[in-house]
């Protein structure tokens, strides 16, 4: 009996078939996250439906009467993931694959864990929302595009001060149509040893790098060369301060490429300064480049509020134990903590009332208001300075600065220091 073949009919059952694996592509989900079984541990993956919010991946995961490890973020795991704000990975990653977060434009904070040792190609590109992030030392191979057309990428930090290793760092790191425009400030801490080509492709204003290792990284002779208006320059080397140890000075004058900065200077002493509203200003000295870890601890009858560095909301970045970690300092910063007083229906600030107090460009700010709500402003001692009605879901009040204040808006007193 002659048997009928029929290529297209085979070709679109495949098809259909091959559609229905990868979209379904995981062995479990469990607390909203998707895994693969991989011997004894298991890798995070993509799912049926799109990481939104802000995602915990814990260290271990339970299942069908089993303990795993979780040490992997699988290739495309998070990508195109738009309504994901914040990542929390408190597993010993040691690999994050190709594109893993690419395309998360919401992405805002993500914390790398130490003992992470490989991120591959675009891992974080196009991620339009993150402005800073810190890789640990103990990452060996960093590939080439991670930060591919992040446009509100401020700052990055390849490993710390104090830990050595073996860093490498691939080609294009801030590359893409785009690039980072934003981008002001690198720091390589002691575990670069090396860094690729173009890693300043399509920078706008570069302020600092800052390089921690005694023996100059090694690099190419394209390393730094930016690329605007589809020509290479050297706005890099006539722009940015290279920040080295001050008993290094002299390998990366002479070294071929690094002595090309117009403007090489040694490592010197900022502060970072804690404003609360207590008893006054406390200024932590802090070394150019370091990140540091500040815990905050409210009195009894007290809540934090929120907490602002440098302008920017960092309230949601405390850790568990009400720890932020900074940035890499490169010039001398402001924490202000506000604290509200605890009462009936306000437990933490995790829960996520709909008014926040900060302060913002030196003025009060408060949001989450809604219009024609009274908003009060008295002295810590009591006397009465201001009282004004929001005009919308943003208030902004100038108040005297160096000085205390208590705010009374809906149902919350919120005391900072401006």
């Amino acid at each position: 009996m002659k048997t009928c073949f029929n290529y297209r009919q085979v070709m679109a059952a495949l098809a259909g078939l091959f559609a229905t694996v990868t979209a379904s592509a995981y062995d479990f989900q469990e607390g909203g996250v998707y895994y693969n079984i991989v011997y004894d541990n298991v890798t995070v993956t993509h799912g049926d439906v799109k990481y939104t919010g802000n995602v915990m991946i814990p260290a271990t995961v339970y299942h069908d009467g089993k303990t795993y490890g979780v040490n992997r973020i699988d290739n495309s795991a998070f990508l195109d993931c738009n309504e994901l704000t914040s990542m929390t990975i408190n597993a010993v990653i040691e690999k994050i694959g190709d594109r893993a977060f690419a395309g998360c434009k919401q992405l805002a904070t993500v914390n790398l864990p130490v003992g992470l040792k490989e991120i591959w190609t675009y891992a974080f590109s196009s991620c339009e929302s993150l402005k800073r992030i810190a890789i640990p030392g103990s990452v060996q191979k960093i590939e080439s595009y991670v930060f591919q057309d992040c446009m509100a990428l401020e700052s990055v930090t390849f490993g710390d001060a104090d830990t050595d290793g073996d860093m490498r760092i691939g080609d294009y790191i801030f590359g893409g149509t785009k690039g980072c425009p934003s981008l002001q400030s690198v720091v390589y801490g002691k575990a670069v040893s090396a860094i690729g080509l173009n890693n300043f492709f399509q920078i706008g204003s570069l302020e600092s790098i800052v390089s921690y290792s005694n023996e100059p990284p090694a690099v190419d002779e394209r390393t730094f060369k930016d690329y605007l208006r589809f020509a290479y320059n050297d706005s890099i080397y006539e722009h940015t301060t290279l920040y080295v140890p001050a008993k290094a000075m002299v390998a990366y004058q002479t070294h071929p490429v690094w002595k090309k900065f117009f403007h090489i200077k040694a490592l010197d002493d900022i502060s970072i300064s804690i404003s609360y509203a207590d008893n006054g200003l406390v200024k932590l000295k802090a070394e150019k480049g370091r990140s540091y870890e500040l815990v905050i601890e409210p009195a009894e009858g007290w809540n934090i509020h929120s907490v602002t560095y440098d302008g920017e909301d960092v309230t949601s970045l405390l850790s568990a134990d009400y720890v932020f970690k900074t940035p890499a300092v490169t010039k001398s910063s402001l924490l202000n903590v506000a604290f509200e007083q605890t009462s009936a229906g306000v437990s933490s600030l995790k829960d996520g009332n709909r008014v926040k107090v900060t302060v913002m460009d030196g003025q009060l700010q408060v949001d989450g208001v809604e219009s024609g709500e009274l908003i009060e402003v008295y002295t810590v001692d009591g006397k009465h300075s201001a009282s004004f009605i929001a005009a919308g879901n943003t208030a902004r009040y100038s108040l005297k600065s160096n000085q205390f204040y208590v705010v009374r808006v809906a149902g919350k007193v919120v005391k900072i220091a401006l």
